[in-house]
């Protein structure tokens, strides 16, 4: 039973990437945040710019995280970097400059966005855009 699912599962990659052999190529998203901008004071809303990450530091300490939402909408996601506030978001940055966000960044009103900051790049979760997601 077991030698059979492996075989319909071999079948299906084979089918699909038209290859004959098991390795599977994953691609990743593209990258929508390459580097992070670092400011002094938070920027107006009407300042962030599309594929902008900017991160507002106050005496060396991450305040907020702030960007344009990658479905198009245009609302600006602001999100609390600092411990004391609940929710909030762990920014790591990689050795080449890409901002990963933890936990998940999820709109609970507007497009209802759901997804994933890794390494600059979106990575969107099932259901995302649709309010029944969320509740």
């Amino acid at each position: 039973m077991l030698y059979r699912f492996i075989k319909w599962i071999k079948g299906i990659f084979s089918a699909k990437t038209g290859r004959t052999d098991t390795s599977v190529v994953v691609r990743k998203p593209p990258i929508s945040f390459s580097e992070i901008t670092v400011v002094g004071r938070t920027p107006r809303n009407s300042d962030v710019k599309p594929g902008t990450f900017y991160m507002v530091d106050s005496g060396n300490k991450p305040k907020w995280a702030m960007f344009l939402c990658p479905c198009g909408c245009e609302h600006v996601i602001t999100l609390s970097l600092q411990k004391v506030h609940d929710p909030h978001w762990q920014l790591n940055i990689s050795l080449n400059g890409y901002p990963t966000l933890r936990p998940s960044v999820w709109q609970k009103t507007k497009c209802y966005s759901h997804f994933w900051l890794r390494e600059g790049r979106i990575y969107w979760c099932e259901g995302t855009g649709s309010p029944s997601s969320f509740w």
